[in-house]
């Protein structure tokens, strides 16, 4: 399983909508929000080297590395990681 990297990053960033906060810091940072509320927040490394690890990531998102590749790489929707949060008691049922 490859490591998750800058471009993992930006794909998940993407993916759900996150609002990236780019204040002068070392990393950029993801910020995620489901119906108004704050539910996970990540760093995105700013430095040209897209294949720095983002090990962190898959802590801040309360997935395994193979779920957060999964949902950089299309096979995990959104909808499946909200369920994945609700599962492990991250986010309240709707």
């Amino acid at each position: 399983m490859p490591p998750i990297n800058k471009d993992h990053a930006q794909a998940i960033a993407k993916k759900v909508g996150a609002v990236i906060d780019t204040s002068p810091k070392a990393h950029d940072l993801a910020l995620v929000y489901h119906d108004g509320t704050l539910i996970a927040t990540f760093g995105i490394r700013r430095g040209s080297n897209k294949s720095l690890g983002h090990g962190h990531i898959p802590k801040d998102l309360h997935l395994s590395p193979r779920q957060t590749l999964q949902l950089a790489q299309c096979t995990l929707s959104v909808e499946n990681w909200l369920d994945v949060l609700r599962a492990g008691g991250w986010l309240e049922d709707e």
